[in-house]
């Protein structure tokens, strides 16, 4: 099972600690558009059971779950024409494909882009799932949370941090997994079952503890059963998981199940990877492509590739040999979404982008470039690692007085003065991890401590939170999570005693 997106710094010596953030940085990708917005209703998580997608840029959410949360009723429902009734409007036209929608049989209504049906759903732009409400919709500003209907909100509180609250953590706990929101509060224990933290979704993967893998939500039901079919099902984005399952010959095939555990995508793949911006890169017969949510190929094989990666942004990494004072050799470039190079093949290599820049390298040197390919940052970081930007800021490492130095950068390539810190983390709600004598605190960005070194390990603060671990000793350790000012929220041993 792939491990949930976090990043960690752990007591370890220089040159352990920089494996280790090579590994995390080559296994993480950026956040994406489709991939990781979410969308409420009166402050209510609402399930989908695919999406949402990204349509050339736009965000793609499913009709009817939508439609019905609002009081409509579907009243004719064909391959040309689908009909709503009740609602704020009382009736709705709409054609699949067609870019017009008639409301109440008088009013012309425009859909950009057009309704179209991905495995058997009907998607709607999000700005149509608006007019649906007579309110349209909004953004929690600095977020990727949508409201289509706003939440009440408490007094003092703030519409993020009430949907903050609606995200689960899932720790190991009495031979089992335990599942605690963001205010430190246990949501659901299941024994016997290992799974990933929810985050946002309303379902998850769990594995049973004879091995398989299965699909439970928040309430504890089992959506699709543990099956030993599969022995490996990944976390959710744009509503697909992919799974590995063995077929005749113990052959690994990948396919992807939708949250009602549906294979919608067959394990005819040799190499499914994780759905971002509508589009999953595959391999199949030693051919690498890209395909959308109904498994149609939308970038076919491009001749020459050495190496491909997933998509952040509108472009995606692509390496191929080029010739170089006379040789050929392998370079790095970035291809758009109809799998033409944007930015030509030309760095040694080059990351996904993040917050419009991507840390790429020339004549061994790293920089960060935009997505015209020109240099922002000038490539000056040798011999070392760079990370990807969030919240503004991004780390890097450089090898220094036979050791290793991390610290923080802006955009502009200024260094962040985090003080007489040497090992530190990436940015999170504003907070950067340290370790000082083994132990890992937390400082703001005027590099001030704010949570002393007391952590044997911490992740990243995210949503309010962070996830830590303390050694006991041999191989016991407790994990829980703290808040931002270091007060501990929960813990596994509340939960043992528990």
């Amino acid at each position: 099972m792939k491990l949930q997106r976090t990043r960690m710094i752990r007591q370890a010596t220089a040159l352990a600690l920089l494996t280790s953030l090579l590994v995390g940085a080559a296994g993480t990708a950026a956040p994406v558009a489709a991939a990781n917005w979410q969308i409420y209703d009166r402050g209510e998580h609402l399930l989908l059971p695919e999406g949402p997608i990204d349509e050339q840029g736009t965000l793609m959410v499913p009709l009817r779950p939508i439609a019905e949360r609002f009081g409509y009723t579907i009243a004719k429902s064909t391959a040309s024409e689908v009909v709503l009734k009740g609602g704020v409007i009382g009736l709705v036209s709409l054609k699949p494909g067609s870019t017009s929608a008639v409301l109440n049989g008088t009013v012309a209504k425009t859909i950009e882009p057009a309704p179209r049906s991905v495995n058997g759903t009907l998607f709607i732009p999000l700005s149509f799932a608006g007019e649906l409400t007579d309110i349209g919709y909004t953004v929690v500003p600095g977020t990727n949370l949508v409201q289509l209907r706003p939440a009440e909100i408490p007094a003092g509180g703030s519409a993020a941090s009430l949907l903050d609250e609606q995200y689960w953590y899932s720790f190991n706990a009495y031979n089992g997994t335990v599942y605690v929101d963001n205010q430190g509060k246990e949501r659901l224990r299941k024994p016997g079952l290992f799974g990933l933290g929810f985050g946002y979704e309303d379902v998850v993967a769990v594995k049973g503890p004879l091995g398989g893998y299965g699909l439970i939500d928040r309430t504890g039901k089992t959506v699709m059963n543990v099956n030993a079919k599969y022995y490996g099902i990944d976390s959710f984005s744009e509503g697909l998981a992919t799974f590995k399952t063995l077929t005749k010959g113990s052959v690994v095939k990948m396919g992807a199940l939708n949250r009602q555990g549906r294979e919608v995508l067959p394990a005819v793949y040799d190499r499914l990877y994780s759905f971002s911006e509508g589009l999953a890169k595959v391999v199949k017969d030693d051919k690498t492509y890209y395909i959308d949510h109904t498994g149609r190929t939308v970038i076919p094989p491009i001749a020459g590739t050495l190496h491909t990666s997933s998509f952040s942004e509108g472009l995606a990494p692509v390496s191929k040999l080029v010739k170089v004072g006379g040789k050929s050799v392998e370079r790095t470039g970035y291809i758009d979404r109809t799998g033409k190079f944007a930015i030509a093949p030309q760095f040694e290599t080059a990351s996904n982008f993040a917050e419009g820049l991507a840390s790429a390298v020339l004549n061994g040197k790293t920089g960060y470039i935009d997505r015209q390919g020109k240099w922002v940052i000038k490539p000056t970081y040798t011999p070392g690692w760079t990370g990807d930007f969030h919240e503004g800021y991004a780390r890097a490492m450089v090898k220094e007085n036979g050791g290793y130095r991390s610290f923080l950068i802006d955009k502009t390539g200024k260094v962040v003065n985090m003080g007489a810190a040497q090992d530190i983390g990436d940015v999170g709600d504003g907070l950067v991890s340290f370790n000082e004598d083994g132990l890992v605190g937390f400082k703001n960005l005027k590099g001030e401590t704010v949570i002393t070194p007391q952590f044997t390990s911490a992740w990243i603060f995210d949503h309010g939170v962070a996830q830590f671990s303390n050694w006991k000793g041999g191989n016991d350790y407790v994990h829980g999570l703290i808040d931002r000012t270091g007060k501990v929220l929960w813990t596994s041993e509340e939960a043992s005693e528990s």
